[in-house]
């Protein structure tokens, strides 16, 4: 039929047992009017605190985001920069090496050079003995 737009009795008669179902129980129970009209102006005001929560909510979930992110990048950051310095430890390492490898041929060679001494210490001593 047609839609009741005055305030009356009939007025709300097909939205009234949905919002009346809706309203907590302690409201639905309560016998004094004035008790209910209570109830329900906290139940707006809390509804709005509820929407103003949320746009909180809202607001702190893109902060979060926003510092997930910049986390990300952080780390994202170092893991380049530990690749760098991972590649630098391989050139340093590998420089060590190089050098301990002509260290131990030097080595080698002062060895071989202090026994062709020594012997021909040994052979000159024996060549003044004969």
């Amino acid at each position: 039929g047609k839609t009741l737009t005055t305030l009356g009795d009939r007025s709300f008669h097909a939205a009234a047992p949905k919002l009346w179902n809706d309203l907590p129980g302690s409201i639905r129970n309560t016998q004094s009017l004035n008790k209910r009209l209570k109830h329900v102006k906290i139940r707006g005001k809390l509804r709005k605190g509820i929407h103003e929560c949320a746009n909180e909510r809202h607001a702190y979930d893109l902060v979060l985001l926003m510092k997930i992110l910049s986390v990300e990048e952080k780390a994202r950051q170092l893991k380049i920069q530990v690749k760098e310095e991972r590649k630098k430890n391989v050139q340093l390492l590998n420089k060590l090496k190089k050098l301990s490898q002509i260290f131990e041929e030097e080595q080698w060679q002062t060895m071989k050079l202090s026994e062709l001494l020594s012997c021909s210490k040994v052979v000159s001593k024996r060549s003044k003995t004969y």
